[in-house]
């Protein structure tokens, strides 16, 4: 058996058939992996609907981690600043009051609240 990582994996080839000929293909194409804008469009709607404030509580995991990736060092880029770019057209539904933004990297956090976002930092036992 061989096994993948998603970290290897672009939007197009998640949302793709399943390519494993002996794996169930009766879901294909039926539900998608969201992007993270594609899931504040549909809860921003959502809380349109219902005329309740809805929070968003993105976690970003292992920062580090992530910001090594070949895709973000050519970007220059970090997944902290690209979340608060994600989020940034929807702060009329998701101010930083309702979005907790969760890491295991407590280094990351002070630039998030001088952000006005509240964050959550999980330990990371071992």
């Amino acid at each position: 058996m061989e096994f993948w990582e998603l970290k290897g994996f672009k939007i197009k080839e998640l949302r793709a058939v399943q390519p494993l000929s002996f794996r169930n293909q009766e879901f294909n194409e039926l539900y998608q992996i969201p992007t993270f804008r594609e899931y504040l469009i549909l809860v921003k709607e959502l809380s349109q609907k219902l005329g309740k404030t809805i929070g968003v509580y993105p976690e970003i995991k292992h920062p580090d981690f992530t910001n090594a990736l070949d895709f973000m060092r050519d970007k220059s880029e970090t997944i902290q600043n690209l979340v608060l770019k994600e989020l940034e057209p929807f702060v009329d539904t998701f101010s930083p009051q309702t979005t907790y933004i969760q890491s295991f990297d407590v280094s990351i956090l002070p630039d998030l609240v001088t952000r006005e976002y509240q964050t959550l930092y999980l330990a990371n036992e071992r």
